[in-house]
């Protein structure tokens, strides 16, 4: 649903109102500090009028994503890291494959930590990450994430970016999507696998327009964190 183009507000309301962990949430978005609320917000319907729809639609795609963060952390994945590394690249992108780019990761280390938990040993050598995968899965998380995003009947563009988000060749939103993952390798963030070694992030290079168009380093760091506590809110509530 989050995918469509032509969300409308009321689709998604009655679907959050019917997931415990939705609405968990969105509520926590909503009554954050950053919200600024007047008052205390307590239905989804009123949460997902507070904070928008576009922030709603992110939150969600998110908190659906998350999965099982017990099997993650059993991967040796920084399920921190991983989701300030997707949301990042949410906002930069101003895409749904932002959110999305790395399901396959997900599953792959959902249905097999101790597997994934291999990769991240041979990448912590010195190994490329879908080199690593590949050894150890036959296939990488781009190619297992094309294969989840027809699962889920992801709309065409979405699903090439998934498949190429590492090369950023095959269409407009990949390349989109590849240059926001580049982008927040620049100011520190991991992608739950690696971390960059320093921050990179140049104010005077053309990146520094795509980072002060959300307001700056600083308040771009601050919505991932608040992106990253409501699908923490949601995660939780859904245990």
């Amino acid at each position: 649903m989050v995918s469509r183009s032509d969300l409308a507000f009321h689709d998604l309301a009655e679907v959050v109102e019917t997931d415990p962990g939705l609405t968990a949430a969105l509520l926590r978005a909503a009554n954050s500090a950053m919200s600024s609320p007047m008052t205390r917000i307590e239905t989804a319907e009123r949460a997902l009028v507070r904070i928008g729809i576009e922030r709603a639609r992110r939150i969600v795609a998110g908190a659906v994503v998350s999965g099982n963060m017990a099997n993650l952390r059993r991967a040796g994945l920084d399920t921190d890291e991983l989701w300030r590394h997707i949301v990042a690249t949410a906002l930069l992108a101003d895409v749904t494959a932002g959110l999305l780019h790395d399901i396959g990761r997900i599953a792959m280390a959902y249905q097999r930590p101790s597997d994934y938990a291999r990769v991240i040993q041979a990448v912590r050598e010195g190994a490329d990450v879908l080199d690593a995968e590949q050894s150890v899965f036959g296939a990488d998380h781009l190619q297992v994430g094309v294969d989840v995003a027809l699962g889920w009947n992801i709309p065409e563009d979405i699903t090439a970016a998934i498949g190429d988000h590492h090369g950023g060749g095959s269409g407009s939103m990949a390349w989109v999507t590849w240059n926001a993952r580049r982008v927040a390798w620049g100011l520190g963030i991991g992608d739950g696998v690696s971390m960059p070694e320093a921050v990179t992030h140049d104010p005077e290079s053309k990146d520094a327009e795509i980072v002060d168009a959300l307001g700056g380093p600083e308040h771009f760091l601050q919505q991932v964190d608040w992106y990253c506590g409501a699908m923490t809110g949601a995660a939780a509530a859904a245990a």
